[in-house]
């Protein structure tokens, strides 16, 4: 029996270029779900938690609403 190693995401998502790609392929699908776990994806990557992160997640939404409109795949 072969053993795989778990894949995450989160792992690979290393600057704002790779960010702003994965958030905009996650965008092009028509299940909302893909978008959300895009953005959790994302917040893992950054070490964001769910406690105690509400300027966390507030800073990174605001760095979301600054990318162009084509970054987030809404031209």
């Amino acid at each position: 029996m072969t053993d795989f190693s778990t894949f995450d995401v989160a792992d690979y998502l290393e600057n704002e270029e790779v960010i702003a790609e994965y958030l905009t392929a996650a965008c092009e699908d028509e299940n909302s779900d893909v978008f959300h776990a895009a953005l959790a994806d994302v917040a893992k990557a950054r070490g964001i938690t769910r406690e105690g992160s509400g300027q966390a997640v507030h800073d990174e939404l605001k760095a979301l609403k600054a990318m162009p409109l084509t970054a987030r795949g809404l031209s």
